[in-house]
């Protein structure tokens, strides 16, 4: 069993396992039954945490996720550039941070001038310039 306070004063757990899902008030007979006052002095109680550190909790989780997801984009568009442009992997070590946001802006271009029929013709740019 899983135990977790419910509230800041420390006398409501919340009780989790695999077929329970329960609210238990300190003083109620579970207290003793579940093991809950013997975890409390063990230390074992998960702490309370507030609807402020809760939405905290799930904005870093969105943001890690995003940043995730941003880094798969980034890292297809850098398969992208050296694939179809010919740049190099050192190459793209120079570009600057400054520069990230101007190379990120040519990416719908680059998608577009990919995708034409017309384009047939090899492309050997000699260097990377933004």
């Amino acid at each position: 069993m899983k135990f977790k306070y419910a509230n800041e004063h420390k006398d409501t757990v919340l009780v989790t396992d695999t077929d329970l899902n329960m609210t238990v008030p300190r003083g109620h007979r579970f207290w003793e039954e579940y093991g809950i006052s013997k975890a409390e002095k063990m230390n074992q109680i998960e702490a309370y945490q507030t609807p402020a550190e809760l939405d905290a909790i799930e904005r870093a989780d969105k943001l890690s996720k995003a940043t995730s997801e941003l880094a798969k984009v980034n890292s297809k568009l850098v398969d992208v550039l050296i694939d179809k442009l010919a740049v190099t992997k050192d190459q793209l070590s120079l570009v600057t941070e400054k520069q990230v946001p101007i190379l990120l802006s040519y990416r719908k271009k680059l998608h577009d001038f990919i995708n034409l029929e017309a384009a047939t013709f090899p492309l050997k740019p000699k260097g990377l310039e933004l």
